[in-house]
């Protein structure tokens, strides 16, 4: 939403704590600076009785813009904003009757060109345009508590991130969407970002998507269950297929932890193939996950009719498991339980990645 700042305090009733209102002042013969003052803001101003108008007397124009000669807002009782194309200065800011914390409503101010490897985002950029032609870059964002609510935008204008991929990184210990960076890896995504006062909070464009498998097969280990006892699953890494990972993502599978690592929003596909030779008849398998809460997840149970000592195939498969919390945290573990011994052999896990937030 942009518009005029009215003198009427009942529209306060009708703007939103999150629009956006267009000031733009002419720096210079034709050359205008465009800023924005949160609704907030706007709100805020209202209450108080001031009303916006300009250094040249004009109040509004056909596309409700105000303008001001030589950079110049001024706001009633006499307090100023002195805009130039690079600063907004606040004069006399804690005399508008208390009102504080005016400028960083106001920081929302235009678009930045990012091509170096390593680039800060401006404290005033809202769309942030990156240039990947020549090398990776590494988005480092501002401080998500200092700008609550502040929203930017990530464009891959080039039409390069799938060959040098730009890796948008938070402040310090920050998150985006609790994991601890994003990566556009497809040409012309997009992504926006919104400081929800702690943290960042990503929206990717629809066809960002960092799609992606590996495959883990297991040839050596030997293992047999226990009547009635769940046992975690082992997959030792002894052949390892990693060349189609997704951008961000190590690898999916820690054969120490005997877990799937999990990052915040993906949806991951998954199937687990083995052998099964039970070694008694009439013999049960039930196969589930758990997310490190210790509940079963997605159990199924596959029956062994044909006898004692006649390996079967196992096929567990999980169309789509979302990567919340409790998975990034804790990884994904599965379990085994047989009412009686069956022998586990050549067991081959196969992940791909079909969605990402």
């Amino acid at each position: 939403m942009s518009g005029k700042i009215s003198e009427y305090a009942n529209e306060a009733t009708v703007i939103g704590d999150d629009d956006w209102f267009d000031i733009s002042v002419e720096i210079s013969p034709g050359n205008f600076e465009s800023q924005k003052i949160k609704g907030s803001t706007v709100k805020a101003l209202i209450s108080k009785g001031i009303n916006i108008y300009t250094s040249d007397g004009t109040q509004s124009n056909p596309t409700r813009t105000y303008y001001g000669a030589n950079g110049v807002l001024i706001f009633g009782k006499l307090n100023e904003f002195n805009v130039d194309a690079n600063e907004v200065n606040i004069s006399a800011e804690t005399n508008i009757d208390g009102l504080v914390n005016l400028k960083e409503a106001i920081y929302e101010t235009g678009i930045q060109n990012a091509s170096t490897n390593i680039v800060n985002v401006v404290d005033k950029a809202s769309v942030v345009m990156t240039d990947s032609t020549l090398n990776n870059i590494n988005l480092l964002l501002p401080s998500a508590p200092l700008f609550p609510g502040r929203k930017i935008t990530v464009i891959d204008w080039s039409g390069t991130s799938s060959t040098n991929n730009v890796t948008i990184i938070p402040d310090g210990t920050e998150t985006i969407n609790n994991s601890p960076s994003l990566v556009l890896n497809l040409n012309y995504s997009w992504v926006i970002f919104r400081s929800d006062g702690s943290n960042w909070v990503a929206q990717t464009s629809k066809p960002l998507k960092n799609l992606g498998s590996a495959s883990y097969e297991d040839t050596t280990t030997v293992f047999s269950t226990v009547a009635n006892t769940p046992i975690q699953l082992p997959i030792a890494k002894d052949i390892v297929i990693e060349d189609q990972l997704p951008a961000g993502i190590p690898t999916y599978w820690n054969d120490t932890t005997n877990a799937i690592p999990g990052r915040y929003g993906d949806d991951l596909a998954i199937q687990i193939n083995f052998k099964a030779e039970p070694m008694q008849p009439d013999l049960w398998l039930d196969i589930w996950c758990d997310f490190g809460t210790g509940t079963q997840q997605y159990k199924q149970t596959f029956t062994l009719p044909k006898g004692s000592g006649v390996v079967q195939n196992i096929l567990y498969c999980l169309p789509a498991i979302y990567t919340r919390s409790s998975f990034v945290t804790n990884g994904l573990k599965f379990y085994i339980e047989s009412n009686g011994i069956v022998e586990i052999t050549f067991t081959k896990l196969n992940i791909t990645l079909v969605n990402t937030q």
